[in-house]
């Protein structure tokens, strides 16, 4: 099991390009982050040989879905194979976490490994089950800190220049530590605001000066109040950049119109989630961002993770499944962070729309 281990951290490593530092102004690893598709596919297909004998050896969760439909690690040679494994749902981790509490059996630390390589526990919100602890290592730490500066640094986000305060009460939600340890990696400096009210957050901009602001989009919108409140003007603040995740934000015209124009700075996000890519999956870009008009495009860290789309996602299940099985639902989303109602409907709106397209064009395949 040890070998295993080994060999894929060592295949981590091998592709962990401009480690420490960016290549050049405008990319952080202009190797990968400009490396065409064909590249990519096949880091890809090399990364999965081995992630899945890793999983299949080291994570029971996995283990035992494999060997109840009789597949082989050896049968997943390539990105062409992703098709032969057992999709995994949230309802099946919430089951294992009930029979194997407190951890589940589906991640691949151990009692053992998590008291001689551990970092810290990440929890899921708990919004449609009982929320589920992840232990993460400190090489996981690592890879957190170099995906997520390679997002930051195409927003923009540059050392000698720019400072960002991070609302974030550093409990178990995911995001923000990883932002947090990326930008010590980049050397930009952080204005700690963790366990403030927003009253106090709001004169740490006054005071400090930072250029970011880290939150999610509806905070970002509260805080603004906050700060008209206490008789400051947002819009005149230093904050140059929004940063935001947790919730849809740009993405939804709307409410990028309103969060860009409220505080006169340049929106930018990205995507992941605890159970499945909590580092930077898909950013924007600081050329993405200043298209003010336009269909919104995100970039994917496709040589650390695999993407599919809507569409493809719901033929691959039908077609393993039967397709008079498969019912699209939505991910969570559709609350707030900050406990003050409901996310706002043209955020809900969005992600019910993407949804139904993406059912229509697997529809139209399938039928």
């Amino acid at each position: 099991m040890s070998d295993i281990r080994e060999e894929w951290i060592a295949l981590l490593q091998k592709y962990r390009l401009s480690p420490d530092r960016p290549d050049n102004e405008q990319f952080w690893c202009t190797k990968l982050d400009t490396a065409p598709q064909e590249e990519l596919r096949a880091i890809q297909s090399e990364k999965l040989r081995v992630a899945v004998r890793y999983a299949y050896q080291c994570i029971p969760f996995y283990r035992r879905k494999f060997d109840r439909i009789g597949l082989q690690p050896g049968d997943i040679r390539s990105v062409d194979d992703l098709q032969l494994i057992p999709v995994s749902t949230k309802q099946e981790m919430a089951d294992d976490l009930a029979e194997h509490s407190p951890w589940g059996s589906y991640t691949a630390l151990d009692d053992n490994l998590w008291l001689q390589r551990g970092w810290q526990i990440f929890a899921s919100s708990g919004t449609t089950a009982q929320p589920r602890a992840f232990r993460y290592s400190q090489f996981d730490r690592e890879m957190w800190m170099w995906t997520n500066a390679r997002a930051m640094w195409a927003m923009g986000f540059r050392p000698g220049r720019d400072s960002a305060l991070i609302a974030f009460g550093y409990g178990p939600h995911v995001w923000l530590w990883g932002v947090h340890y990326a930008l010590n990696l980049m050397g930009i400096p952080i204005v700690t605001a963790g366990g403030l009210d927003s009253s106090a957050r709001a004169r740490f901009i006054e005071r400090y000066q930072p250029t970011i602001l880290a939150c999610t989009p509806s905070y970002a919108l509260y805080l603004a109040g906050v700060l008209r409140e206490l008789g400051l003007d947002p819009a005149a603040s230093s904050i140059r950049y929004l940063f935001c995740a947790g919730e849809p934000g740009f993405s939804i015209p709307a409410t990028r119109r309103r969060l860009e124009e409220t505080w006169q700075a340049e929106l930018h996000e990205f995507y992941g989630c605890t159970e499945a890519a909590p580092s930077a999956g898909g950013y924007t870009c600081g050329a993405v961002a200043a298209r003010k008009e336009g269909p919104v495009s995100t970039h994917l860290m496709e040589d650390v993770q695999i993407w599919e789309v809507v569409a493809q996602r719901l033929v691959r299940f039908a077609r393993t499944v039967g397709r008079e099985n498969v019912m699209a639902g939505t991910d969570c989303g559709f609350g707030t962070f900050v406990g003050a109602g409901a996310v706002a409907p043209s955020v809900a709106w969005a992600k019910l729309e993407s949804l139904a397209a993406g059912a229509r064009l697997a529809s139209q395949e399938l039928w």
